[in-house]
């Protein structure tokens, strides 16, 4: 989660995060059976 907020891709796989200041962030993604990336 990012500062308490998480999102979700659509069909596609494309995802979003709404009002995200500018700055340097550490993403994560993970799906059920997979192990967690982070970059």
């Amino acid at each position: 989660m990012l500062n308490g907020l998480e999102t979700y891709t659509n069909a596609g796989g494309n995802y979003a995060f709404a009002d995200l200041e500018p700055g340097e962030y550490v993403l994560q993604f993970s799906k059920e059976g997979y192990e967690p990336l982070v970059y």
